[in-house]
């Protein structure tokens, strides 16, 4: 068969896709009708029927000739691409290109090659190295995009290595040009909106979490996003509506649990919101250190004391012990009467305190406990304290501080009648506050 009239039949067959026939064609020819162009499409042929090693050994049977060649680099680069071996790909591919730079073919697979290295780097949150190897690979596949589609392609996925890496700012701008050049789709939307979400842009990200919705109205994903963007905002009504509708669709997790009784306790229904939490609770087994603060303050709040300390304990048992944990401690144990035990935790709360304001507040708790346990001298000595730190806060109102002082001061006057000693006492300290916040 005559050279041009076999490359015709290969031709033929290839647009059939029977690229078998044109396998069993070509080596069932005489050594002498075989050259460099038919034993290249023989190895073509190997690459349509997936047997991309037959294809390569075929390809080394004429590196010789051929190795410098764009179609023979191509090749031997497809072959490698689909045994996802990339590393020897774009060794090929990067050949094909420098001898033809204008081949789209060739810029769409060394895209794909950089997005597909950079797919098998795996990094850790705290792995920079790798983290900067990924994204090297990711700005490499951005200089060979072609087409719409690709750049498409190619800047959704820089979007969202940059999410991962935390610059949202830049994962933004990317999403957006990928939406400019057409892309609408439940990812693209979800993707934007979390950006938008942790840049605190709650309004736009809103706006993109519904759009999911309208592509696909039972993703309890976006549901779930949207509850948390609403109450972001301050809308709780709102939020729980999403929540509820995510918690009947099946998603019976501690997250929802928890972010439905967070929307009752802002809106000061205390009883569901302990309700929505015990659920949660039931599926974190007293692990989610939050949730458990989250339900000793609820039941502080309400006055339900031994259940709060239930849960403080169980707290303690986790190495809870900053000072929020030591001072809500010892508001639990004022509401049991145990005022001995409440000054102690309050002064382990000033231990890891610095914020002036709350060891004014845990100092005029210990006062109070003193008032109540008929421990005046202690009491007023711990007034003083609070008002010699008044006095030096510089940055701060005070006002209800110095409300609480005169009425700590007015009560205790009531006591002690008899003991003129410390009736001065309180007569000075009481001119000390009225002229720390009436000055002359």
């Amino acid at each position: 068969m005559k050279k041009d009239t076999l490359l015709e039949k290969i031709k033929d067959l290839s647009d059939l896709d029977k690229h078998q026939e044109i396998i069993d064609m070509i080596e069932g020819l005489p050594t002498e009708q075989l050259n460099n162009e038919i034993i290249g499409q023989l190895a073509r042929a190997y690459i349509n029927v997936q047997n991309y090693e037959k294809a390569i050994e075929v390809l080394r049977s004429i590196e010789k000739d051929e190795k410098n060649t764009m179609l023979w680099n191509y090749r031997m680069g497809c072959s490698y691409f689909y045994l996802k071996d990339y590393e020897k790909a774009e060794e090929y591919f990067l050949k094909a290109y420098n001898l033809e730079p204008e081949d789209e073919n060739i810029k769409d697979f060394l895209m794909d090659i950089y997005i597909n290295l950079s797919k098998q780097v795996k990094f850790g949150e705290d792995d920079l190295d790798n983290q900067k190897k990924a994204l090297n690979y990711a700005l490499k596949a951005k200089d060979y995009m072609t087409t719409d589609d690709k750049k498409i392609e190619c800047y959704s996925y820089l979007a969202f290595l940059y999410n991962k890496f935390t610059d949202y700012h830049t994962a933004e701008n990317l999403l957006k040009r990928a939406i400019s050049l057409g892309r609408d789709d439940l990812w693209i939307h979800s993707e934007l909106g979390y950006c938008l979400g942790e840049l605190n842009k709650l309004e736009e990200s809103l706006e993109h979490y519904l759009k999911v919705i309208e592509l696909e109205p039972n993703n309890i994903w976006a549901l779930s996003q949207i509850a948390w963007t609403y109450r972001c905002l301050g809308k709780y009504k709102e939020a729980l509506k999403e929540n509820f509708k995510a918690l009947d669709l099946g998603e019976n997790s501690e997250w929802v649990y928890v972010e439905i009784g967070y929307c009752y306790k802002e809106l000061n229904n205390y009883d569901k919101a302990l309700k929505y939490y015990l659920e949660a609770n039931k599926i974190s087994k007293d692990k989610n250190v939050w949730l458990l603060s989250e339900l000793v303050w609820l039941y502080d709040g309400i006055g339900k004391y031994e259940n709060a300390l239930e849960y403080l304990k169980k707290l303690e048992k986790l190495g809870r012990d900053d000072s929020w944990f030591n001072s809500e401690y010892g508001f639990c144990l004022i509401g049991l009467k145990k005022y001995n035990e409440a000054i102690e935790k309050y002064k382990h709360a000033l231990e890891k305190e610095n914020n002036l304001k709350e060891i004014i507040r845990y100092n005029s708790q210990i006062g109070f406990c003193y008032r109540l346990l008929g421990k005046y001298e202690e009491a007023i000595e711990n007034l003083k304290k609070v008002l010699e730190i008044i006095n030096g806060d510089k940055t701060n109102d005070n006002t209800d501080e110095k409300i609480f002082l005169n009425s700590q001061i007015g009560w205790i006057y009531g006591k002690i009648e008899n003991d003129e000693k410390l009736k001065k006492e309180l007569e000075e300290l009481k001119e000390m506050v009225n002229m720390l916040y009436h000055p002359s």
